[in-house]
C-alpha cells in the first residue's frame, strides 16, 4: 500500500534506465561544456564486479526540486582516455568547468557540496526541446552591522519556523501549474519558481520569500489528485480497513490557521495531466474491497473465527500441561510498556502537524494517510525515526520475554515458552485494559514469539491448526 501510494500521490515511479547521483566537478579539465561523464558500479548476486559507463547524445539531467521549467537540461554523457584520472570515479555524475555558468546551478540552483542529480537515459522520457535555465540572482546574506550573539540564533531560529513558507509555495505552484494553458512556463508559475527558490536559500541567507508577491488566484478549485485520501486502520478482525476521508489541508505542513475561510468551499476538478490520469487510475477502494474480500473468504474456512482466536485455540492445545500463570505480572506489565510507547510514537513521531500516526503506521514502518503529502524529505526521516524507535522497544521487549529478568533471570531455555504464553494470554483480554482498547498489534508481537517459542519447545515441528 506503501507502493501504490507513492504512485497514486506522489508520481513516484522507479525509472530503469535512470540514476540518482552526487555530483562532482571535473578537477582535470577534460570534459567540455555541456558534457558529463557518469560512470557506475555493481556486484551481481554471485559478487563479481560490473562497471558500466553511460554514453548518450541526449540524457536528462535535473535535480529537485524542479520547478521552473529550465532546471531540466539536456547533456552528452561521454567516456574519458583510458589514462585519465576520472577513471578511478564511479557512482558519481562529474561536471565540467568549462563554459560561462556552470551547470549545477541552472539546475534549481544546485552546487557540488553534496546535491544529488537526477540522470535519466530512457527516451520516452526525453523532452524534443528544453527552456533556458532560471538565473536567480544570489540573495546577499543578512547583515547585522555586529557580531552575532546568541540571541540572534534563537530570534532566527523562531523566525525560520514561522516563515518557511517552501510547501505552500510548491503546491501554489502545482495548482497553476496543472490549470494555466501553459503549464509550468505560465508567468505566475515561473513567479513562484523564483519564490521558492528564495524559500529554499531562506535558511543561507536569512531572508524569507516575499509571500506578497503571490499571484492572487481561486487556489480553493484544485485538480483531483489534490483531493484528500484516506488512512490505513486495523478492525477487530485484523484486517485492514480504509478509514473516512480526511479533511483537506492543502498548504500542509505550512499553514497554521486552523479556520480557514476557503477550506469550506473547496472543489476538485478532473486534471486531464498526467498526474490526473494516474491518480484515477489507481483505485485504492477496489484495492482493499478485493483484499477484503480474500480476507473474509479465507476466514470462513476457519468457520468465522479470527486470527487470534484460531492461535489461541492452537497453542491451549500445543501447551497443555505449561504453566504460565506465575509470569502474569510480567506480562502485565510488559503490555503496559509496550502500548504506552505505542501511543507515545504515535502522538510524537508524526511528521507534520495534525492527527497522529496510526498504530498500522508505526508498526509497518510505512507513514500512509494524507500525511504522505508532506515533503518527501519529513516523510523519510520520520519514518526512519519510527522504524528505530519501534523496532528498539520491541527488540527489548521480545529479550525480557526469552530471557526474563529478575528471579527468573537466566532461565530463558525452561520459562521462554511460559512467559511468551503469558504475554500472548494477557494480549488478548479487554477488561482493565479499556485505556488501550484501540491498539491491537500487541497481540500479533506476543503471537510470534510466542509460536516461534512453541516451535523450539516442539523440536522444530508444529502440527498444523
Amino acid at each position: 500500500m506503501s507502493h501504490l501510494r507513492s504512485l497514486k500521490y506522489r508520481a513516484r515511479i522507479p525509472i530503469t534506465k535512470g540514476y540518482l547521483l552526487y555530483g562532482i566537478m571535473d578537477e582535470t579539465n577534460t570534459l567540455r561544456e555541456g558534457q558529463v561523464y557518469i560512470a557506475t558500479e555493481s556486484y551481481d548476486i554471485s559478487g563479481k564486479r560490473n562497471r558500466t559507463v553511460l554514453l548518450g547524445g541526449r540524457v536528462v539531467i535535473t535535480r529537485a526540486p524542479a520547478l521552473h521549467p529550465g532546471d531540466v537540461q539536456i547533456v552528452t554523457s561521454v567516456d574519458v582516455p583510458e589514462e585519465s584520472p576520472l577513471r578511478a570515479l564511479h557512482n558519481c555524475v562529474v561536471f565540467s568547468q568549462r563554459g560561462s555558468r556552470d551547470l549545477p546551478s541552472q539546475l534549481s540552483g544546485g552546487d557540488l557540496d553534496g546535491d544529488l542529480f537526477h540522470v535519466i537515459f530512457d527516451p520516452r522520457l526525453i523532452p524534443d526541446f528544453t527552456v533556458p535555465p532560471a538565473d536567480y540572482s544570489s540573495t546577499p546574506a543578512k547583515d547585522l552591522g555586529r557580531p552575532v550573539q546568541v540571541n540572534d540564533i534563537v530570534d532566527f531560529f523562531v523566525e525560520y519556523m514561522n516563515m518557511d513558507r517552501l510547501g505552500q509555495i510548491s503546491n501554489k505552484h502545482k495548482i497553476r501549474a496543472d490549470i494555466k494553458p501553459m503549464g509550468t512556463r505560465d508567468p505566475e508559475c515561473i513567479l513562484l519558481a523564483k519564490l521558492a527558490s528564495d524559500a529554499v536559500d531562506f535558511s543561507k541567507s536569512g531572508n524569507p520569500a516575499n509571500m506578497s508577491q503571490i499571484p492572487r488566484g481561486s487556489d480553493w478549485i484544485r485538480p483531483d489528485f489534490m483531493a484528500p485520501g484516506s488512512n490505513l486502520v486495523i478492525n477487530e478482525l485484523g484486517s485492514a480497513e480504509l478509514e473516512e476521508l480526511e479533511q483537506d489541508d492543502v498548504d500542509a505542513p505550512d499553514r497554521i490557521s486552523v479556520l480557514d475561510a476557503d477550506k469550506a468551499r473547496t472543489r476538485y476538478y478532473r486534471s486531464d495531466k498526467v498526474l490526473g490520469v494516474l491518480y484515477r487510475d489507481i483505485d485504492e477502494t477496489k484495492f482493499f474491497n478485493r483484499m477484503k474480500k480474500d480476507f473474509e473468504r479465507f476466514r470462513r474456512t476457519w468457520g468465522g473465527q479470527s486470527l487470534m482466536e484460531k492461535l489461541k485455540v492452537y497453542i491451549d492445545r500445543e501447551t497443555r500441561g505449561v504453566f504460565w500463570r506465575h509470569h502474569r505480572e510480567m506480562a502485565e506489565e510488559l503490555r503496559q510498556y509496550y502500548e504506552d510507547n505505542m501511543l507515545e510514537i504515535m502522538d510524537t513521531l508524526r511528521p507534520t502537524r495534525g492527527k497522529p500516526l496510526t498504530e498500522l503506521e508505526v508498526f509497518s514502518g510505512n507513514i500512509l494517510g494524507k500525511k504522505e503529502r508532506a515533503p518527501s524529505r519529513y516523510i523519510r526521516e520520520a519514518n526512519l525515526e519510527v522504524q528505530e524507535r519501534f523496532n528498539r522497544d520491541v527488540s527489548a521487549i521480545i529479550g525480557r520475554i526469552i530471557m526474563g529478568d529478575g528471579d527468573w533471570e537466566g532461565q530463558g531455555d525452561t520459562e521462554s515458552l511460559p512467559r511468551a504464553i503469558a504475554c500472548f494470554m494477557i494480549a488478548l483480554e479487554n477488561e482493565g485494559w479499556e485505556n488501550y482498547r484501540s491498539l491491537k498489534s500487541w497481540k500479533y508481537v506476543t503471537a510470534a514469539v510466542c509460536m516461534e517459542q512453541l516451535l523450539k519447545y516442539h523440536n522444530g515441528k508444529l502440527r498444523p491448526l
